[in-house]
């Protein structure tokens, strides 16, 4: 497995516990590896009684960060509800989330004169 390139620390309610959110450095998946010619991102959430992981891919390094940090920040705000997750005393955890709504483009003068 791939080093952690990123770590986040949060604290649960009022208590000294931590858990600790890992993003690892995205990889070029190899032959005989599924799905081949993607990229595969992993993070990890550490501190509570049990260790999340899960991989995220893409199409290049960049794709498969991007969805790893919206997977984790996925799963992090499901366990704040039951945890109560706070960083740096906010329960704004302080990740980005994706929207998969692409705006479409408006039509300029120069179209709508065609």
């Amino acid at each position: 497995m791939s080093k952690a390139i990123s770590s986040r620390a949060f604290q649960v309610d009022d208590s000294e516990t931590i858990v600790t959110l890992y993003i690892h450095a995205p990889r070029p998946i190899v032959d005989g590896e599924e799905p081949a010619g993607t990229w595969r991102c992993r993070y990890e959430i550490d501190g509570l009684t049990y260790t999340v992981q899960d991989d995220a891919f893409g199409v290049d390094s960049l794709a498969a960060l991007t969805v790893c940090i919206a997977l984790a920040s996925i799963r992090l705000r499901r366990l704040a509800r039951t945890h109560r997750l706070m960083w740096l005393n906010d329960p704004d955890l302080g990740l980005p989330t994706l929207s998969w709504d692409i705006p479409q483009p408006t039509a300029t003068n120069e179209d709508r004169q065609q």
